[in-house]
């Protein structure tokens, strides 16, 4: 099945002569010359899924593998492959420093690699927090986004965070930075989603009043943004983009005027555009936009070539189009058609997609407030749902179904899916693969131990496979709520139904339920230490 949307897999040559496309459903890249139309296919090893692309100045092209764990380089005259090197589980952002002539890679797990361009080992390892996105280089400093905060880190020479920023204004807050590309003038442009602060009211009409709005006057509890970040204290934030349900990619274009945003929510739409260009300069009220449609095909992401000629790639069919004349370039391999995959990442009549509160098919880490039932925290959907129902933190949801139709077609808008449509988001929904957990050692042996004793009594509930015995418990915690599957609980900060633990360790304090939560109050600094390596290794 095609893996979740994430933007960022398409970088042109300074020159405008080629691109290089991943393509993460068929676990290929493309280089394609761009005056001739000629396409060249170099295969990866199966499950790799290239992410993020990068072109030096030596004409190498470098693509992080996702899922591979490693950094492939290319070489563009030759079409092949001339180095893969492991960095770390899981790379997501690339860039090249043309002065000290490195790569730089910024990882989930919170590594940030750097690594000779050309090839050889990591010449450094900087260990930060979990969750990075993007790096851009700025002058002798880094700056590295995380994803789900949307919070910019700023690191110095030796990789120490010196500051920090975020693109939050009054009654609307920053959330799930998406893509994170240089500013021709300094700093970055950062597409991201905004979500404002009022309460979440569940009307007739569906989810309702969130302080976030656009030009047409319609509210939504989160919008795709774009703010210009230069830390430590100067933001630019632009007004929300209209009519994009979800955008995963943006481009600057060399100009620094105009930027582009890839918009695969409005996918199935012929009046709603799959790609907008904005002017870069602040407007009061609306943005000035171009809006464009695509021939076929899903936009996933953007670039600009020479000249600031916009190119933009396609999955279902895989393509490269120029928008200015309409050029089309087939990148052949199977059209990665799925029902599931469809109706996960767009919704081109209404608001908002799956995809804009569970990025990647996990969570966007936000504590909702809803008017009349509370604060209850985005779910994670990463590996493996069926087994977990039934859903959402109250357990009033029995089935898939029922989390769809209450969900998606009340809540959000949709139009009712098929059977067969309901069928393929279920299974698509089900597969998405877990990230992977902290590497068991002996702390976790005793944590389990631990875990497992009847002293401490936490097996009781989550138990099974999916670490969870599908009940509706009160444990202290203000209510009944659902016991929720600890599968890959390393990445699901903050905790709680309501997001009161900020990490896993304050889980154990005061708004963890105490004793009514499993028995740890006897546990010494120790056997705690014990027991959180052990959680944080499923």
């Amino acid at each position: 099945m095609p893996p979740a949307l994430s933007g960022g897999t398409l970088a042109v040559t300074l020159d405008g002569a080629e691109a290089i496309a991943s393509d993460p459903d068929t676990d290929r890249v493309l280089i394609v010359g761009l005056a001739d139309r000629s396409v060249t296919a170099v295969s990866l090893r199966p499950g790799d899924e290239p992410g993020r692309v990068v072109v030096d100045d030596h004409r190498r092209a470098h693509v992080a593998l996702r899922r591979g764990g490693a950094v492939v380089t290319l070489e563009l005259d030759s079409r092949t492959i001339t180095a893969r090197r492991e960095v770390c589980r899981l790379p997501r952002g690339l860039a090249w420093d043309p002065v000290e002539e490195v790569l730089h890679v910024a990882c989930a797990g919170g590594e940030l690699v750097t690594l000779p361009t050309g090839d050889g080992p990591p010449t450094r390892t900087v260990r930060l927090e979990r969750d990075l996105r993007d790096v851009v280089v700025h002058g002798n400093r880094l700056y590295v986004t995380r994803f789900r905060s949307a919070e910019v880190l700023v690191l110095d020479e030796g990789g120490a965070v010196v500051g920090r920023a975020r693109a939050d204004l009054p009654r609307t807050a920053a959330s799930v930075a998406w893509r994170a590309v240089p500013s021709p003038r300094g700093g970055l442009w950062l597409l991201h989603q905004r979500v404002g602060d009022a309460p979440v009211a569940l009307t007739a009409a569906g989810y309702y009043s969130s302080h976030v709005t656009y030009c047409t006057g319609t509210e939504a509890i989160a919008r795709p943004g774009l703010a210009w970040v230069r830390p430590p204290a100067e933001v630019r934030v632009l007004p929300e983009l209209p009519f994009a349900p979800l955008a995963v990619d943006v481009a600057a274009a060399p100009s620094a005027e105009r930027l582009a945003v890839a918009i695969p929510g409005n996918w199935g739409s012929a009046e709603r555009p799959q790609v907008i260009e904005t002017s870069t300069e602040p407007s009061p009220v609306c943005m000035r936009l171009t809006p464009y449609t695509v021939p076929r095909g899903q936009v996933v992401a953007v670039a600009y070539g020479a000249e600031g000629a916009l190119w933009v790639q396609t999955r279902a069919p895989a393509t490269l189009v120029r928008l200015s004349d309409r050029t089309v370039i087939e990148l052949g391999g199977p059209a990665m058609e799925h029902a599931g995959h469809r109706l996960f990442h767009s919704q081109p009549a209404g608001l908002m997609t799956c995809a804009s509160c569970h990025p990647e098919g996990g969570d966007d880490g936000r504590n909702w407030t809803f008017a009349g039932l509370g604060i209850r925290r985005t779910q994670n959907l990463l590996g493996g749902v069926l087994e977990t129902a039934p859903f959402h933190w109250d357990g009033d949801l029995m089935d898939f179904s029922a989390l769809l139709g209450e969900v998606m077609v009340r809540r959000m808008r949709a139009r009712a899916p098929s059977p067969s449509e309901s069928n393929a988001l279920e299974r698509w929904v089900d597969a998405l693969p877990p990230l992977p957990a902290s590497d068991r050692g002996a702390a976790a042996a005793r944590g389990e131990a631990l875990f497992r004793s009847e002293a401490v009594g936490c097996a009781g509930c989550h138990s099974g496979r999916a670490y969870t015995n599908g009940q509706t418990v009160a444990v202290g915690t203000g209510g009944p709520f659902q016991v929720p599957t600890l599968r890959g609980l390393a990445w699901r900060a903050p905790y709680m139904h309501n997001g009161c633990a900020a990490t896993l360790r304050d889980r154990f304090g005061p708004c963890g339920g105490g004793e009514a939560h499993g028995h740890t109050a006897h546990l010494l600094p120790a056997q705690l230490e014990d027991l959180l390596a052990f959680l944080e290794s499923l």
